[in-house]
């Protein structure tokens, strides 16, 4: 069994039920195929579903407004509205309105469920909805050129479109019943005390005429051909051996109009379904091609393939032995990926080479000139790179003697730079260390001799301490500095 695509309707391509590989059987299909866009009348046209406008031009995109008018905007018409109050009326139909010809966009609604009924006839006084003290369900109704829809949820609604587009028939069958007219009575049947309960019947009053009671009849649908080339479909409910096709039986009157199965006599009604016959049945294993990947990207792996018994879909069905469903493969042996982690890059030898029976030749590269050269890098992916410590440089010392420091920042960053508060504690670098922790010369012991300024080294080292002023206020550094002279 088949289940079409609905994605590309006009593109034939089907795929088995209970499976996931597609079978295109045409890029198109035949213009004028059916297809479901805006519009009852869409049809298929050089592979594009198209829905006809009101201008009965595929694709034209037209449409009629409120007033009927194809392409107005609604100012050929007025709006007419208006509600019907009146509640202490008798047991009976009371007339409410007419609808004039040529009325469009009709809607009559009752506001509140109520035991009352809205009732529609003909100018000719021909029922068309709940007439004859009878209670008809909801529907489609044809009448007046138009088609009327009978709701009944939460109160009761009529609605109608207004005139439809109408052809002729070349050769229309002979008419015994006088024309109808445009001018249609909308009736409503009202309860008083002990009314008429919801699909029950009422013996008719004698002071009110009754339409002459017109014979009805069973019309039955023709067995067409089956309504899809692949899928369901509305034919034979099997695809091979014995099914079941069904067809619409209606009740309608002499009028053409669709009324109640219960106005025909039953044991007349023709049989809705019959037994089909599709041929027998035929039991074998198809399967489609390998999957053009291998499972792994190097190294061994499988490809894998679609096998079905196109019987009833049990695979005990198919005698014959089920084939593989899966088959070796190998892209060569695996390299290191480029990085440690993120993205990287995989390289790897591709030769051109000739199969001998159990062995293998190296052929010169033009041998497989006619086949598509396998790529030679790949892309890797290892584990997503986590954050990590950096530092900086570690400060100059703090003192030049007698236990100094040096200082430096650590931060915790992401690859892309940004502060991270999930690298490990554990392993933090050190952001201070001791330095200088020789002692300092007993010399140096006059608590008057002391650096007097923070950037003493900086004094000591551009060689400023021959001068007085930075001598006394970095008399410690520059004494260090004088004594190591020495010693060196």
């Amino acid at each position: 069994m088949w289940d079409c695509s609905v994605d590309q309707q006009c593109e034939l391509t089907c795929r088995p039920v209970g499976y996931r590989f597609y079978v295109r059987h045409s890029e198109r299909v035949r213009d004028g195929t059916p297809c479901v866009n805006n519009t009852p009348n869409d049809v298929c046209v050089g592979g594009q579903c198209l829905s006809e406008g009101c201008d009965g031009v595929l694709g034209s995109g037209m449409v009629r407004d409120r007033c009927g008018v194809c392409g107005g905007s609604e100012g050929s018409c007025v709006r007419v509205a208006g509600s019907f109050l009146n509640s202490s009326v008798p047991l009976g139909y009371h007339k409410i309105l007419d609808i004039p010809a040529g009325a469009t966009a009709i809607n009559i609604t009752e506001r509140s469920a109520s035991p009352n009924y809205i009732a529609l006839r003909s100018g000719t006084g021909q029922s068309i909805v709940n007439g004859r003290w009878a209670v008809d369900p909801p529907g489609d109704y044809e009448a007046g050129g138009t088609t009327f829809v009978y709701t009944r949820n939460r109160g009761e609604t009529l609605t109608a479109p207004g005139a439809v587009v109408a052809f002729e028939d070349p050769a229309p069958p002979p008419v015994s019943s006088p024309a109808l007219t445009d001018r249609w009575a909308l009736e409503r049947p009202h309860p008083h005390n002990s009314g008429p309960s919801r699909n029950a019947r009422i013996p008719p009053r004698t002071d009110i005429p009754l339409d002459n009671r017109s014979p009805f009849v069973w019309m039955l649908g023709q067995l067409t051909e089956c309504s899809a080339s692949c899928g369901k479909g509305q034919c034979c409910s099997v695809d091979c051996g014995s099914g079941k096709r069904t067809r619409n039986v209606r009740c309608v009157s002499d009028h053409g109009s669709v009324v109640s199965d219960g106005e025909c006599n039953a044991r007349l009604r023709p049989q809705v379904n019959e037994d089909c016959h599709m041929g027998p049945c035929v039991s074998n294993w198809y399967f489609n091609d390998w999957t053009d990947t291998c499972s792994a990207p190097c190294g061994p792996g499988v490809q894998k393939r679609d096998v079905m018994c196109v019987s009833s879909g049990a695979d005990s069905e198919c005698v014959k032995e089920k084939p593989a469903n899966m088959t070796a493969c190998n892209l060569g042996p695996c390299v290191a990926c480029s990085a440690l982690c993120g993205n990287g890059t995989q390289r790897r030898n591709v030769i051109c080479i000739q199969k001998l029976g159990s062995d293998f030749s190296v052929m010169s590269p033009s041998e497989c000139a006619h086949l598509e050269k396998p790529s030679p890098i790949q892309t890797c992916e290892m584990e997503a790179c986590r954050p990590q410590w950096f530092t900086t440089e570690w400060s100059a010392c703090s003192k030049s003697c007698g236990d100094g420091a040096q200082t430096r920042d650590v931060r915790c960053l992401t690859p892309d730079k940004e502060p991270s508060s999930s690298c490990d504690l554990a392993h933090r670098p050190n952001a201070e260390q001791p330095c200088n922790s020789a002692p300092c010369s007993p010399s140096l012991a006059d608590e008057s001799c002391k650096d007097h300024r923070a950037n003493c080294l900086m004094v000591v080292q551009a060689r400023l301490c021959v001068y007085s002023y930075y001598k006394t206020v970095c008399c410690a550094s520059c004494t260090q500095n004088a004594q190591r002279a020495k010693r060196q």
